[in-house]
């Protein structure tokens, strides 16, 4: 289930990477603005990505995205 949540449509939120000590600066001004910020994951060194569940286990999501035709 948690894979066709995750790759079966193509609903956009805004996604971006900010370094660790810009975060509690990033949620104040969003605040402000009544704007909703969540934290969802961290970048680290490597190449590869990995989704991870709660649990810390990775997540084998496969290729699925939505078809429109």
């Amino acid at each position: 289930m948690i894979g066709r949540i995750l790759t079966g449509g193509d609903d956009y939120e805004i996604l971006a990477t900010v370094p660790p000590k810009a975060l509690a600066p990033l949620e104040a001004a969003a605040r402000a603005a009544g704007v909703a910020v969540t934290v969802v994951g961290k970048v680290t060194p490597g190449h590869a990505v990995v989704l991870r569940g709660a649990d810390g286990r990775a997540l084998d999501l496969g290729s699925g995205r939505f078809e429109h035709f």
